[in-house]
C-alpha cells in the first residue's frame, strides 16, 4: 500500500477518491454487466451550507452528508426539516470542503484530485435498521477477503471474515466475531450473499488492488464506495496476515494502460447529482423525472 502512495499514479488510480466518480464508475459497470446493484442517489452537491440547508427541505427521505473527497466523515440526517441539524450543516460544510489529511498528512495522491465538494445522498437502510456492511478486498479482480463489519468507527466495532466461497474464517483480529456467532450478514437468503461476490468482481475488475464496499438493506445490494488507500496502509495486522494478503498482490507495471487515460480522466467530470423527485419508499434508488 505504501508503494502504491507513494508510485502509483496512473489514471486509474486519480478518480478514486472522488466519490462521485465512483458512483459513475459503477453505473458504467452495471450498465454494461446488468449487475442490478442500487446506487444511493446523489441529492446535492456543492459548498455553499444555506443552499444545502434550504434544499434539504425537499429530500425525499432519510439522507446522508459527507465531503466528496475524504474518509470517514459523515452524517446522517431524518426525512424532513425536523431531521436536519442547520446549524451543525453550516458548521462542517466549510470544514469539509478543504483539503485534509487524506492529502496533506499521508500523502494519498488521488485525493488531490478529487472535487472538493460535499454531497447529500440517499441513505440506506435507517437509524431502526441500519444496513449490512460488506467489504471486499479484491485482487486482480477476485474477491479474496471478504468481511461482514458493524459499529465502524466506533470503540465496539466488530467483523466477521469469510473465505471467497463465503464461508466464515478466522484471521486473529481482535476485533473478531467468534464463529460460533451468527452475524447479520450470515442470517442473509443464500441466493442474495451470492451476489455480493460477482458485483464487487465486476466493479474491481480494472485494478490491481482495491476494496469494495457494499451494503445490503431491503432485500438489495447497494454500492457503498471504493478504497484504493485502505487504512493508507497503516493498520496493525498479524505478520502472517499481511504477508499472506502481499502474496496475492501483484504489483502493476505504471507503463500500462495508458489507452484507457481518457476513460478514467472522464469520470473525474460526472455529474454532480442525480434528477429526482418527491416519491414513495418503494421507488427509492430509481432517478426519475
Amino acid at each position: 500500500m505504501q508503494w502504491r502512495i507513494i508510485n502509483d499514479h496512473r489514471s486509474l488510480i486519480k478518480w478514486t477518491a472522488d466519490k462521485l466518480a465512483q458512483k459513475q464508475h459503477v453505473r458504467d459497470v452495471s450498465d454494461a454487466a446488468d449487475l442490478g446493484v442500487r446506487i444511493p442517489l446523489t441529492y446535492w452537491a456543492g459548498g455553499d451550507a444555506e443552499d444545502l440547508v434550504r434544499a434539504a427541505d425537499a429530500f425525499p427521505g432519510g439522507w446522508v452528508m459527507k465531503p466528496n473527497h475524504s474518509s470517514s466523515r459523515y452524517r446522517l440526517y431524518d426525512d424532513g426539516p425536523v431531521g436536519v441539524d442547520a446549524d451543525e450543516i453550516r458548521r462542517l460544510v466549510p470544514q469539509w470542503i478543504q483539503r485534509d489529511e487524506e492529502e496533506l498528512v499521508y500523502g494519498n495522491w488521488a485525493y488531490a484530485h478529487a472535487r472538493h465538494l460535499v454531497i447529500a445522498e440517499e441513505r440506506v437502510g435507517s437509524a431502526v435498521t441500519p444496513p449490512i456492511d460488506v467489504k471486499l478486498y479484491c485482487y486482480a479482480g477476485r474477491a479474496q477477503v471478504i468481511f461482514n463489519t458493524y459499529d465502524l468507527h466506533t470503540p465496539t466495532w466488530r467483523a466477521a471474515y469469510y473465505t471467497p466461497e463465503l464461508v466464515r474464517t478466522q484471521v486473529g483480529f481482535f476485533s473478531e466475531i467468534p464463529l460460533d456467532v451468527q452475524t447479520p450478514f450470515d442470517t442473509l437468503p443464500k441466493e442474495l450473499r451470492a451476489r455480493v461476490v460477482p458485483i464487487a468482481e465486476a466493479i474491481a475488475a480494472p485494478f490491481d488492488q482495491v476494496r469494495v464496499d457494499l451494503y445490503i438493506a431491503d432485500g438489495a445490494i447497494w454500492f457503498g464506495e471504493l478504497a484504493t488507500y485502505s487504512s493508507s496502509g497503516l493498520i496493525k495486522v498479524d505478520p502472517d496476515v499481511d504477508r499472506e494478503r502481499g502474496r496475492l498482490w501483484s504489483l502493476p507495471d505504471l507503463r500500462s494502460g495508458a489507452a484507457d487515460d481518457a476513460r478514467w480522466e472522464r469520470l473525474l467530470h460526472s455529474p454532480t447529482t442525480d434528477v429526482f423527485q418527491k416519491r414513495s419508499a418503494t421507488t427509492r434508488g430509481t432517478p426519475q423525472g
